[in-house]
């Protein structure tokens, strides 16, 4: 699913550590990729942490790179193993996360109400990812109260965003060529910062064209009332 990670995987292991959860409270990460961000979560808040991906190269070089942490890190293959969720999924989870993963789904609302679902009530989704520079990502907000999800925080990480550009440019000599090194053939990209094309010569062209900002969402899915 998603393959960039602005802020490095201590933006979302801040993110989690803010939430002050239990011990041995149990965390989905939605395209996980090679596991970094989930393995260190686990190691810091000794959470049970399970991550999926629909690349079987990122999570099998997540197993090798992460196997010592022992049963309670643990990966899982959205495609080859699609019904391994399915006796633990519904309500089950104490959070979940999602780092770059709308914006390369196809149906961004359909895969948010899938995985907000997976929540327990009172739990939390944490959801990074692109929108417009200097605006506000009112359209996943708007389907995350569909999904009985309340905002509680939103900032703007675009500043890492552009740090991380500028860092891969600088090792690969383009931004195309890291993700040609980086990316396994058939996963997804979540590309950004398009280069300007001879036709982009109307306001709207150059605005199709301008880099995107990148967000970090919190929210948290509604308690049930009696």
């Amino acid at each position: 699913m998603g393959c960039i990670s602005p802020g490095g995987t201590e933006l979302m292991e801040g993110a989690v550590g803010g939430l002050n959860l239990a011990e041995n409270s149990r965390i989905l990460e939605i395209g996980c990729g090679e596991g970094d961000t989930l393995a260190r979560i686990a190691e810091k808040y000794g959470h049970e942490c399970i991550g999926i991906d629909k690349s079987g190269e990122l999570l099998k070089r997540a197993r090798e790179k992460h196997a010592p942490r022992g049963p309670r890190l643990k990966f899982i293959d959205a495609l080859a193993d699609s019904d391994a969720l399915a006796p633990e999924s519904a309500g089950q989870f104490d959070a979940i996360i999602m780092e770059c993963v709308l914006s390369v789904s196809g149906d961004p609302k359909a895969t948010l109400g899938e995985y907000a679902a997976m929540l327990k009530p009172g739990g939390y989704a944490l959801i990074s990812d692109l929108c417009k520079r200097g605006g506000r990502p009112d359209g996943l907000i708007g389907n995350a109260r569909e999904n009985g999800l309340r905002l509680i925080s939103l900032d703007d990480h675009t500043a890492d965003l552009d740090s991380f550009a500028i860092q891969k440019i600088m090792e690969y000599g383009s931004l195309e060529n890291y993700f040609n090194a980086t990316v396994p053939k058939g996963a997804d990209r979540c590309d950004f910062f398009p280069a300007p094309t001879q036709s982009a010569t109307s306001e709207e062209a150059r605005e199709r064209t301008r880099p995107p900002g990148y967000f970090l969402a919190v929210f948290q899915k509604c308690q049930l009332t009696v």
